[in-house]
């Protein structure tokens, strides 16, 4: 590949990594509010849809931006959120608002190191 075009499809990744870190804060807030009002909905309905959708796109966009790390966590909690989906009778609130946390905390570090 040509010298000058490796170096213009490297420095546009860079840019999308960089305006992927500075909407994190926005995404977290976004699945803070879903979780809000998932749980006031008993956890059903379109609010757990939304919060599940929040959290999957995460996972997702996560590692293509590189950050493998904050992808995983994501996933986790996806992972999580499908399980209770198919199984509400496991729900345990404990350990998804834990794997919240541990998010939230994966996401602020991120957002830091950018």
């Amino acid at each position: 590949m040509d010298p000058e075009i490796r170096a213009a499809l490297e420095r546009e990744l860079r840019e999308l990594a960089l305006d992927f870190a500075a909407k994190l804060p926005a995404r977290m807030e976004d699945i803070r509010h879903a979780w809000q009002q998932t749980d006031r909905a008993g956890w059903t309905g379109a609010s757990f849809d939304t919060l599940y959708r929040h959290c999957h796109s995460l996972a997702g966009a996560g590692g293509t931006f590189g950050f493998d790390d904050v992808g995983s966590a994501a996933r986790t909690l996806t992972d999580w959120l499908k399980h209770v989906r198919d199984r509400p009778a496991e729900r345990d609130g404990a350990s998804g608002a834990d794997m919240l946390v541990q998010l939230e905390k994966t996401v602020a570090a991120a957002t830091q190191r950018a």
